[in-house]
């Protein structure tokens, strides 16, 4: 318990120091987007890079397959039924398009990493990005194909194989990459790994100081959520980790993976969201709205959840 709340603590305290920078104007949203970028381009490259070759083995590496498909599924559980709740609230086209990513997708990067990082270790970080490989997939093939088409007035749709190429992000090369290495027993070589092993841990600072530039520039006054935002919160803290829970409890897989899941799950929309809704003008105001405030309720929800598992 004592393990849980001081890296609770010290997750809100980074959290808090990016919130106070911004307020005393050292940080602004130029600020947030540059280490956004570094921790995309740079830190989580180098974290899978050298995380999978240091911790995997070929043993490791076939049964690691099971989670990756575990995090499949639970996403579209969630996208499926997001479909299925948008209807019944009657939602128009776009908002239904924004609805279903803000409900099925998580914020694996940005706060999956610090926060397991944080309370379980470097040990966590292998299962954070074997679930980011499944969100990563999913989210730039059937979330930017929902959210594309969404905004196709004219009739014309984008094709869902049309979007592959966004998937291949430097994070899931680099994942993909290190997997390659460990099956053909390569070993890198050490002044690499201490290079890597640096900007790897970049990840958690950066990620928790974006996080409280973001909070720190809601203007909470102008803040009106709508009735479906209200489901998103209850599906992203209430129904997606209680998912995951039963998802890998039915198939027996306890320890770590399931706890650092259960995190995963349990996180606030993925950031992306609301960039994509901006670019395919699908109701970005509302994303952007969601992403804040499911991040600022995080602060609540996710050091409880993390009391729960640690």
């Amino acid at each position: 318990m004592f393990v849980g709340i001081s890296s609770v603590l010290t997750i809100l305290l980074m959290i808090g120091t990016g919130f106070f920078l911004t307020k005393k104007r050292w940080f602004d949203d130029h600020t947030a987007h540059l280490f956004s970028k570094i921790v995309i381009n740079v830190g989580v490259p180098a974290l899978a890079l050298e995380s999978i070759t240091r911790q995997f083995s070929t043993e490791i590496l076939k049964t690691s397959l099971i989670y990756v498909l575990i995090a499949f599924t639970s996403i579209i559980i969630l996208f499926l039924l997001a479909k299925i709740i948008g209807k019944l609230l009657k939602l128009e086209k776009k908002e239904k398009a924004a609805f279903c990513l803000l409900f099925a997708f998580s914020n694996a990067i940005f706060m999956g990493i610090p926060i397991n990082k944080t309370i379980f270790g470097d040990e966590s970080i292998i299962y954070v990005l074997l679930f980011f490989m499944a969100s990563n997939f999913l989210f730039w093939t059937l979330g930017i194909y929902t959210m594309s088409n969404a905004n196709s007035e004219d009739g014309s749709k984008e094709g869902l194989f049309s979007n592959m190429k966004r998937a291949v992000t430097p994070g899931l090369i680099a994942i993909l990459t290190a997997f390659l290495l460990v099956a053909i027993d390569v070993q890198l070589p050490p002044f690499l790994a201490r290079t890597l092993s640096y900007f790897g841990n970049l990840c958690v600072p950066l990620s928790m100081l974006f996080l409280g530039i973001n909070i720190a520039l809601i203007n909470f006054k102008q803040l009106k959520i709508k009735k479906s935002g209200y489901v998103i919160l209850i599906a992203r803290f209430v129904l997606s980790p209680l998912l995951m829970l039963v998802l890998l409890s039915s198939i027996g897989i306890t320890g770590l993976g399931k706890s650092v899941f259960i995190i995963e799950a349990g996180l606030p929309c993925q950031t992306q969201t609301a960039i994509a809704a901006k670019y395919y003008d699908v109701e970005p105001e509302y994303a952007s709205i969601m992403v804040s405030l499911t991040t600022c309720v995080s602060v609540i929800t996710v050091p409880i959840l993390a009391l729960l598992l640690a």
